[in-house]
Parts: structure tokens; sequence; C-alpha cells
């Protein structure tokens, strides 16, 4: 929901099991109009010079977002596809019957005309 806090007073450092380690977290949220938001509070507790000076705590290098498909919408964008797919090969298909049609039909009517001998030698007197 909007708005809604999903992990409350959350220690990265100690959900990794201590500094420098990799923490993977799985969530699960509704996004609406393609937009998610996630905020990064820091509730004002850390330090700028422990473990040693310049560390400002624990940071997070990467959020993956995927989409998990629901069977409903999934089936509909297949027949989609499939629908596609099905009339992609009838308009193909009739094209080339339509092309090799034509090239039988000139083909024939070569045939068909029948040749005239032009003279080509001028005429005696």
């Amino acid at each position: 929901m909007k708005g809604e806090r999903v992990l409350e007073g959350f220690n990265i450092q100690r959900e990794a099991g201590g500094s420098k380690r990799a923490l993977v977290k799985t969530l699960e949220a509704n996004v609406t109009n393609t937009i998610m938001e996630i905020p990064f509070l820091w509730a004002g507790r850390g330090t700028c010079s422990i473990p040693f000076q310049s560390t400002y705590g624990p940071l997070v290098s990467a959020v993956h977002a995927y989409q998990v498909s629901d069977e409903t919408s999934s089936s509909s964008e297949s027949n989609k596809k499939r629908i596609g797919k099905v009339v992609g090969i009838v308009v193909g298909c009739a094209g080339g019957v339509v092309i090799i049609s034509s090239i039988f039909y000139l083909w024939w009517k070569k045939e068909a005309s029948g040749h005239t001998r032009v003279q080509t030698e001028s005429p005696r007197k």
C-alpha cells in the first residue's frame, strides 16, 4: 500500500551478520502506474568514525526489482501473442501464394501468346 512502512528499525549490519557482508532480502510490493518509490530513512543513529575515520555506516549498493507474473495476465498476453503469430503466418502464406501464382500466370501467358517471326532481311527486287 502507498506509504506503508515495510521494515522498521532494520539494522543491516546485524541482519547481514557483520560488516562488509552481502545481504539479500526479498520483499513484495504492489506497483501502480509503473512507479515504485523506495525511500531510505536514516533514524539519526550512526557515526562517521567507527570502526575507523570516514566510515559512514552500512550502505545499500543495489536494489533489484522484477515483475512476478500472475496467471490471468500472462494467459491473456500469451493469447495475444498466439493470435499475432497465426495472423503473421496466414498473411505470409497468402503473399507466397499470390507471388507463385503470378509467376505461373506470366509463364503461361508468354507460352500462350506464341511468337511471330520478324523478317530481318531486306526484301529482294
